[in-house]
């Protein structure tokens, strides 16, 4: 045997299975810069035994892929065989004992790949990593891997959600990327002694737009869309954002961001504006309202600024029509007899702000938020917390090959996941932007940043 990465019947069935997913004949991978169609042949058919880190180069240069891919599923190929881990992946097992001893079992020695989060909680400097989200650990080296930017995955919620109990921020999670039982198992780490256990304070746990069963006493919210907004470029930023989520609204990020910007400077509830400008209702409180803005744009506008902003662009509005939605499924409602007549009365999610959320002193905190009622969630929430949120979203490839919601262009901790094959996921990234995660093998995954790829390890619970 040489030097080579051995040629295991998943990576010979990888490399055939490529070729058809793209529809390339060997030839076409040669004359992209792959291998000899001979050689190919041989890799395909496992008459080949191994093969050498050029060769694989070759394959990463003819499909585009990063640097190191294809040596890397060429590698998960050898660890699917046996699913043994490196010596260097063994170390803290105060998870699972924890997890264990509080369910009333005996403690055991887990063994190889034992690494955990809770570990690099305890021992991370929290002064100037309070946001850290590590996504794993490297196998080769068992050095720790954090999450580098957004990233587009295809492995599940059930799988990642470990990541979750290394922070002490703010996480927000689609109800659509994940199931009751892994929310359930989720709650149970973070609540009491068992958050205690796992090196954590209790997690505050809140929902937006859902009534999930699973999410039990979860608090109710609602976000501002505009909070923090104090410019016309970052209330085009949002504008923009928002228009690639819902291109069929007629407006501009300049006809929306203007609005956006007045409805701030309105100082009035920003829902109940928003609200208000979309119905333009003919009741006496409508016409109350409607007298009090126009009062107040005869001075925000200014004729300097065009006639594309000379009147306030209700349309702006269905750019928010989720975040809009979200606040009022939350709302409660009931009626009462009053002098004869029934009156309703309301109560209305609690609306948070940026500050309130993650102050320093504040516990960490996971939010639930519905994707279906809420696809610009994700966008709005990265422009207001931009540096210590982890959100995880379901993203839809669809048949247009471009990822909805939209990932964004923000290098923060945003986890895209989405059904579609591993080779779609590759293929769909923007290597300045955004990351992959892929490949996954018995907790093993292949992650994909800038232009090089690597192995990691995936702690389980």
């Amino acid at each position: 045997m040489g030097s080579g990465t051995p040629n295991t019947p998943a990576f010979a069935n990888f490399l055939q299975e490529t070729r058809d997913y793209f529809r390339f004949s060997q030839q076409k991978v040669a004359d992209a810069g792959g291998p000899h169609r001979q050689l190919q042949a041989a890799l395909e058919k496992g008459e080949e035994p191994e093969a050498s880190s050029g060769v694989l180069l070759m394959f990463d240069q003819a499909y585009g892929w990063p640097r190191g891919y294809t040596q890397a599923v060429a590698e998960l190929g050898v660890y699917q065989q046996t699913f043994d881990q490196p010596p260097a992946l063994a170390g803290d097992e105060h998870d699972r004992r924890a997890f264990l001893d509080y369910r009333g079992q005996p403690e055991h020695t887990v063994g190889h790949a034992t690494k955990t989060f809770a570990a690099l909680y305890r021992n991370a400097d929290h002064d100037s990593r309070t946001g850290a989200a590590y996504l794993g650990f490297f196998s080769d080296t068992g050095q720790p891997c954090y999450l580098d930017g957004p990233v587009l995955t295809n492995v599940g919620f059930n799988v990642l959600y470990p990541m979750l109990l290394s922070r002490h921020g703010i996480t927000t999670i689609d109800i659509h990327v994940t199931d009751d039982e892994t929310l359930d198992k989720l709650r149970f780490l973070t609540s009491g002694e068992m958050a205690e256990g796992v090196g954590h304070n209790k997690v505050h746990w809140y929902r937006i737009g859902t009534n999930r069963s699973a999410l039990g006493s979860a608090s109710t919210i609602a976000i501002d869309p505009l909070a923090g907004i104090t410019t016309l470029s970052a209330a085009k930023l949002l504008a923009a954002e928002l228009l690639r989520l819902r291109p069929h609204v007629p407006t501009t990020p300049l006809q929306a961001g203007y609005t956006f910007l007045a409805v701030v400077a309105f100082g009035e509830d920003t829902f109940t504006t928003l609200t208000e400008l979309k119905r333009q209702g003919t009741d006496l409180k409508a016409r109350e309202f409607a007298a009090r803005f126009a009062e107040f744009w005869e001075k925000f506008y200014d004729p300097q600024a065009g006639p594309d902003v000379a009147e306030p662009d209700r349309y702006a509005c269905d750019l928010l029509s989720g975040v809009m939605f979200a606040r009022s499924n939350g709302m409660e409602m009931s009626i009462g007899d009053y002098s004869g007549r029934q009156y309703p009365r309301y109560d209305f999610a609690r609306t948070v702000s940026q500050g309130s959320l993650m102050a320093s002193d504040r516990p960490p905190a996971i939010i639930i938020y519905d994707g279906h009622h809420a696809p610009e969630l994700p966008t709005v929430q990265s422009l207001q917390w931009p540096t210590t949120a982890l959100t995880f979203y379901k993203v839809d490839l669809g048949s247009t090959g471009v990822p909805h919601p939209s990932v964004g262009n923000y290098p923060y901790m945003r986890v895209g996941i989405t059904s579609a094959d591993d080779r779609a996921v590759v293929a769909h990234r923007d290597p300045k932007t955004v990351g992959t995660l892929t490949n996954y093998v018995g907790g093993q995954a292949i992650y994909c940043t800038g232009n090089s790829a690597h192995r990691v390890w995936i702690p389980e619970r």
